[in-house]
């Protein structure tokens, strides 16, 4: 049962690791916090699963987190999520 349980455990870190080496490279350069993200990479790959919570806890970027110059991070697609981040559609309630 010991093995067992220690083949899942191995298994976990080496998927956590991997994700975050995949989650470093996909973020954007200007909402990494803490370091550079070529630094934080290095340090995933150098510290495993250290490198890894690391990572997590302190370099990836939070959601809606401001990039520099007080902007929001474009949209998907470049389009807006809703209909109250679309300005046309705002503009174009008082004529309904």
């Amino acid at each position: 049962m010991l093995l067992k349980l220690g083949g899942l455990f191995f298994l976990l870190s080496v998927l956590f690791w991997l994700w975050a080496i995949f989650d470093c490279l996909t973020s954007d350069d200007r909402r990494v916090r803490n370091l550079p993200k070529w630094v934080w990479l290095v340090v995933v790959l150098v510290f495993l699963e250290f490198g890894a919570l690391a990572w997590a806890l302190l370099g990836r970027p939070r959601a809606g987190q401001l990039v520099s110059g007080g902007k929001r991070p474009p949209q998907p697609g470049g389009r807006p999520v809703g209909p109250d981040d679309d300005p046309d559609f705002l503009r174009n309630i008082d004529n309904r």
